[in-house]
C-alpha cells in the first residue's frame, strides 16, 4: 500500500480494522494529529488571544451590548477584536487547522468510501 500525506502527516490505509486494532490505529491517528505544526500552532494562538487583556475586555464588551439589545456599540467592538493581532494569527492558525482536518476528512472518507464527517455528526447532511 502506497503511502498518502496529509500537509505533515504520513497516512497508511490498511485494509480491514476491526475493534481494537481500530481503536489502535485512531489513537495513532490523534498523536500524529496533535504534533502537526497547524495544531501546534491553532493551540497557541487559541492560548494567546484568551490571555490578551484587550481581546478579553472587547468581548465582554460585545456580550453586554448584545445582552442588553440596545447597544449600538457592538458593531465597534467587534471590528476592534477582529483588527487586534492576536485575533488575526488566531483567524489564520484556525483557517490553517481547518484545512489540516478537512484533508485528513477527505482522505477517511475516500478510504473508507462514505462521506466520514456527514456520517458522524447527526446535524450535518451530506
Amino acid at each position: 500500500m502506497a503511502d498518502r500525506n496529509i500537509c505533515s502527516l504520513s497516512w497508511h490505509p490498511t485494509e480491514t480494522l476491526a475493534g481494537e486494532d481500530l481503536l489502535t490505529a485512531t489513537r495513532d491517528l490523534a498523536e500524529h494529529l496533535i504534533h502537526a505544526p497547524e495544531i501546534q500552532a491553532y493551540i497557541q494562538a487559541r492560548q494567546i488571544l484568551n490571555e490578551d487583556a484587550e481581546a478579553q475586555r472587547l468581548t465582554r464588551a460585545i456580550r453586554a451590548c448584545r445582552a442588553s439589545f440596545s447597544c449600538a456599540e457592538v458593531n465597534r467592538y467587534q471590528a476592534e477584536l477582529e483588527a487586534l493581532p492576536a485575533m488575526i494569527n488566531y483567524h489564520r492558525a484556525r483557517e490553517a487547522l481547518r484545512e489540516l482536518l478537512l484533508e485528513v476528512e477527505h482522505v477517511v472518507s475516500t478510504t473508507a468510501g462514505v462521506e466520514f464527517i456527514a456520517n458522524v455528526r447527526p446535524d450535518r447532511h451530506g
